[in-house]
């Protein structure tokens, strides 16, 4: 990846998707006090170097938003009660355990949960349904030799084959 694609996925495409959602939300600006924050977003750095940019309710992270964690990694989506929550995209940074990899699709309580698509850093790519992170129920698993698994996935396991 070149460096004009790395500023965009890491600078530009957050800064218009939340700008963007923001117009759209009709939500204000959060007062410069960071002790409440209600019906509003803004910007929230943590001691751990990690960053929230997006809505706040209750004082919680809660609506659309954009976290980069300490290690570089960002998602990009939708919060409930200070949780990852929802539809959304993580992008596993270079530094990270998973680096060059992406998710897109449902979290419940910060995991994997619903349909999602997956990408390895190897060009392998997972496509189907998830459980507490795991490949759960109907997927496609391409490697990228060209091998392809479909079929019925539990606890992350391939279970049999399916055709759909």
């Amino acid at each position: 990846m070149n460096i004009f694609s790395k500023i965009t996925i890491y600078t530009l495409v957050p800064m218009f998707f939340f700008n963007c959602h923001v117009i759209a939300s009709g939500m204000v600006p959060c007062e410069k006090s960071e002790h409440y924050r209600h019906l509003c977003y803004g910007t929230q750095f943590y001691p751990n170097g990690a960053k929230y940019i997006g809505e706040w309710q209750n004082h919680k992270k809660s609506g659309q938003g954009v976290y980069t964690f300490s290690n570089g990694n960002i998602y990009i989506g939708e919060f409930l009660d200070d949780n990852i929550h929802g539809q959304g995209t993580l992008i596993f940074n270079k530094n990270a355990k998973r680096p060059g990899e992406k998710y897109v699709g449902k979290f419940i309580n910060g995991k994997f949960n619903g349909y999602g698509k997956y990408t390895f850093a190897d060009g392998d790519k997972y496509e189907g349904y998830y459980k507490d992170g795991d490949y759960n129920g109907l997927g496609t698993y391409k490697f990228s030799n060209g091998k392809i698994k479909k079929g019925l996935w539990k606890d992350g396991e391939f279970y049999y084959s399916v055709d759909f």
